[in-house]
């Protein structure tokens, strides 16, 4: 690494050679502002640590890659580290798709282009779904065909929606897949997010922090576990780890996200409302012209009927318009407490549909008034979650709840 003055801070140029050859096989700058030159080693040292672990995966893989094709996947793993898998990129996956063309026999150019596709499937939208889950299934065969044990290629499809959907399956694919590769990263972050989709939220935690235990450098799985914290109701000790996240990767966007959705929901509605109109942060697809998330951020500035009701009626237009775009509106109506609305939105089929992309969400601490209502198994049951806690008798945490005011397995006893 190369280390220089910038402005008011300071600059690194990192770089990777390979013996004996001219040029280089992958490039990265960082810039950081002035008295951060530990936190520019720190920097530099993650991304490194990401880009020569790479370097080891394709060491270790026959047929070999070509020299482009090298450069090609250092690409790819240098972005990886900061971007949050859900909403990869065009570009980042533009690399791996230029990469399974340059190198048709390198799984793990299928096995990562087939996980961030379909990473990406409940933010797709619907119409979309089918042709998205169509190539991933394409790419994770052709994957499997070279290499099947490969962890990514676990996670993918263990992501798959027929498998994510029907949480035993995905479960089970994670847990075999742990037994091969039981420090993988990858494979216990993973779990950690299956696990938060059936509402066992002190386990999503824990497998967050085992993930994060394993690649301490990665600012993608610092964001997964403070995320948890925050959304487990564990907000002091969620800024506390975000804080510290933000000391090492100051540049992070990653990190920028989580501070908007942090601030957004539990802290400081003002910054979050800076950055949101910053547009660095924000809805993962920005509609234009909406301003559904800015009057939400505004009624918690200033809460008041008059500011509550504006916010809500733009996500009411919002999900007249396409009631499968509900998850913005009802985690509105969990904050504010409109319970009864809540479970009218949740009546439409399509909103049911919808619902199942991102069901973790149904958990989150905001969402308290919403899971407190006895309604709510009937959500559950047409979320297909039912039939997982009765099958496992793993309940979710808040049905241990002393607080919550009827008996969770009573009500589910009502629905076949």
């Amino acid at each position: 690494m190369r280390t220089s003055k910038a402005g008011e801070g300071f600059a690194g140029d990192l770089s990777l050679v390979k013996r004996g050859q001219p040029g280089f096989l992958w490039s990265s700058s960082i810039e950081m502002p002035a008295g951060s030159m530990v936190d520019l080693r720190q920097h530099a040292v993650s991304k490194l640590v990401d880009v020569l672990g790479c370097v080891n995966v394709a060491q270790n893989t026959k047929p070999g890659l070509g020299r482009s094709a090298l450069a090609l996947y250092l690409k790819g793993c240098g972005m990886i580290s900061d971007i949050n898998t859900s909403e990869p990129s065009e570009e980042l996956l533009s690399v791996f798709r230029q990469l399974t063309v340059d190198a048709p026999r390198f799984a793990p150019g299928w096995a990562n282009l087939a996980f961030l596709e379909v990473q990406s499937w409940p933010s797709t939208p619907p119409r979309d779904r089918p042709a998205l889950v169509r190539r991933t299934r394409e790419h994770l065969r052709r994957a499997k065909q070279i290499d099947a044990e490969l962890p990514v290629a676990i996670a993918a499809d263990a992501s798959l929606p027929e498998h994510w959907q029907n949480p035993l399956q995905a479960l089970a694919i994670i847990e075999r897949g742990l037994k091969v590769h039981p420090d993988s990263a990858l494979l216990h972050g993973l779990r950690s997010e299956s696990l938060a989709t059936v509402g066992r939220t002190a386990e999503s935690v824990d497998e967050a922090l085992n993930a994060m235990q394993l690649n301490p450098l990665s600012p993608a799985d610092r964001n997964r576990y403070l995320s948890t914290l925050a959304y487990a109701g564990r907000t002091n000790k969620a800024f506390d780890e975000l804080k510290k996240a933000e000391a090492i990767w100051p540049g992070s966007e990653v990190l920028r996200q989580a501070r908007y959705r942090l601030d957004l929901r539990y802290g400081d509605p003002r910054n979050a409302l800076r950055l949101l109109k910053e547009r660095g942060a924000g809805d993962l697809r920005p509609i234009p012209l909406d301003m559904a998330w800015q009057a939400f951020i505004e009624a918690r500035i200033d809460p008041r009927a008059t500011n509550v009701e504006r916010a809500l009626e733009a996500f009411r237009a919002r999900y007249r318009r396409r009631p499968a775009d509900i998850w913005g509106y009802v985690q509105a109506l969990g904050t504010f407490g409109r319970v009864d609305e809540a479970f009218a939105a949740f009546e439409p089929d399509a909103a049911i549909d919808g619902a199942k992309g991102t069901p973790d969400t149904l958990f989150r601490v905001h969402m308290r008034p919403i899971y407190s209502d006895p309604r709510f198994m009937r959500v559950a049951h047409r979320l297909g979650l039912l039939g997982y806690w009765k099958q496992s008798d793993r309940w979710p945490d808040f049905c241990s709840d002393p607080r919550l005011p009827y008996d969770c397995r009573k009500e589910a006893a009502k629905y076949r």
